[in-house]
């Protein structure tokens, strides 16, 4: 805190000074709760102080005995920030470090009592949101350009440019614009090849080292856990796919065993018609030959028995001569002329061969018995 001889170099009292002090904390309160968390300007800090008092080294007393009471009343820390310049402007400026300068309130409050008590649930979507962009713009390399390529990656994840009642967010730009004024973006124009370009780049805010190291490992965590997903899906559409080959295997399987259980049996019937048409074939050619045979001895049986007959009734005819009745006989069976032939008859078959061996030896009898 200002000693007494700090206020009576300036000429303040200690009662002014608690004054200036007690309206420079309820501004920064008001400011940060009202302005959504963005940053306040160091000018706006001096312009309170010195609208009644004149000193210049007034307001660096008053704004550092702020930041004092802050902390120890309200457990809020008074960033200061310094203002970063946008690495496509590299233009001289004449600016002072003290128009740069701008003041957050952090809390010091541990990370676990103040999302339990403090941390107001109803801004987490724009808390989100600002991660999500800031993520963005670290893995693009720190900067990246509007048109194409920031709201390309944003309208994949549900937001568009010209969206202006989003059901969370409202009007898309604006909540954009919002991360720039509380400087965790800084915008820039910049002149391409398509005329005017805006250039988002990381601010301070967000290059601020407990939020930067969380970042990455954020993205670090993301990434670790998109990588095992993907593969976890990878693994599972494999196992799903093998699921499917087999399944299809085991029905083209249990169709070929069908078919062939189907063949199996329809080659058994066929070669049960083939047995059975054996059996008819067998049975109807045993069949006909007996037929035949049968034929062939009644055949002979009866024409021996006509020939015997013949034979007989001829020798019981008293009219005629033994030699012109026996000549009769050899007409009448027709083998007059095999008698005297010297050549040996060609038959059909073997019944007819032994039939007129027969009949010869019977006319050679009967030329004996001539004689």
């Amino acid at each position: 805190m200002a000693s007494y001889e700090d206020l009576s170099q300036i000429n303040v009292s200690k009662e002014e000074k608690d004054k200036l002090v007690a309206e420079v904390i309820r501004y920064v309160l008001f400011r940060t709760h009202h302005g959504n968390g963005c940053p306040i300007k160091r000018e706006e800090l001096t312009q309170l102080i010195t609208k009644s008092y004149h000193q210049r080294s007034l307001p660096t007393l008053i704004i550092n005995e702020a930041r004092e009471k802050l902390a120890i009343i309200f457990g809020y820390e008074m960033k200061e920030l310094q203002r970063t310049r946008a690495s496509c402007n590299k233009r001289a400026s004449q600016q002072s470090v003290a128009d740069t300068k701008s003041y957050i309130l952090k809390s010091k409050l541990p990370s676990g009592i103040y999302k339990k008590y403090v941390e107001d649930k109803g801004t987490s979507h724009i808390s989100g949101f600002m991660f999500v962009v800031i993520s963005i713009v670290h893995l693009a390399g720190g900067k990246i350009p509007e048109g194409e390529n920031l709201w390309h990656h944003l309208r994949r994840m549900g937001f568009s440019e010209s969206d202006e009642n989003h059901p969370v967010f409202g009007n898309s730009k604006q909540t954009l614009e919002l991360l720039v004024q509380q400087r965790f973006l800084q915008k820039e124009k910049t002149n391409g090849p398509e005329g005017n370009v805006f250039i988002y780049e990381l601010a301070e805010r967000a290059l601020e080292g407990s939020i930067y190291e969380k970042l990455k490992d954020s993205i670090v965590e993301k990434l670790l856990i998109f990588c095992i997903n993907e593969e976890t899906m990878a693994a599972k559409k494999v196992d799903a796919l093998e699921e499917r080959l087999e399944g299809e295997m085991n029905q083209i399987k249990t169709t070929v065993e069908e078919r062939m259980s189907s063949m199996e049996g329809q080659v058994a019937d066929l070669r049960d018609m083939i047995k059975k048409m054996l059996e008819v074939h067998n049975q109807t050619t045993a069949s006909v030959a007996r037929n035949g045979e049968g034929r062939s001895t009644n055949s002979e049986i009866r024409k021996e028995e006509e020939e015997a007959e013949i034979i007989e009734g001829e020798r019981r005819r008293p009219h005629l001569e033994p030699i012109q009745r026996e000549e009769r006989v050899y007409e009448s069976i027709g083998i007059k002329d095999m008698l005297t032939s010297t050549q040996e008859p060609r038959p059909a078959n073997p019944a007819q061969i032994l039939y007129l061996r027969s009949l010869r030896e019977f006319g050679v009898k009967l030329t004996a018995r001539r004689n």
